[in-house]
């Protein structure tokens, strides 16, 4: 994977799954994160948004939530599309393929695995493995 990038960081809103017109599942959420360069102050966050498939987005779906402390590994993909209104819509979105929990606290809720049970990681997803699915 030559375009690869890595963010440690922490989710903001719930993941949202659904499924690919060819039946994969999918997960999508945003991400925030620091620029560790700048001065540390409040105001020093960044967001993008972030899309699993497959093996990956049920990890997502089934353990991760706002404010959950993870690392994201992926590629960086710009999106473009024009919307119903006719405006044309450019933004940045990282396709997740390795996810590794560092402070997991949203999911005490819904979910009673405890935590001593999640994996580590999400299973890396492999795009040349079903090249139709986005």
């Amino acid at each position: 994977m030559a375009n690869t990038l890595i963010l440690s960081g922490n989710i903001g809103a719930p993941p949202e799954a659904s499924t690919t017109k060819n039946g994969a599942n999918k997960a999508k959420f945003s991400f925030c994160f620091k620029n560790e360069g700048k001065e540390s102050d409040k105001n020093n966050k960044n967001w993008i948004n972030c899309v699993a498939y497959k093996g990956t987005a049920d990890v997502v779906t089934k353990f991760l939530g706002t404010g959950d402390k993870v690392l994201l590994k992926g590629e960086l993909n710009h999106v473009s599309y024009t919307n119903p209104e006719g405006k044309k819509i450019n933004y940045h979105e990282l396709t997740v393929h390795y996810i590794e929990f560092i402070n997991l606290k949203s999911k005490g809720n819904a979910h009673t695995q405890s935590y001593d049970q999640v994996p580590t990681f999400a299973p890396t997803y492999d795009p040349d493995s079903n090249p139709n699915i986005f």
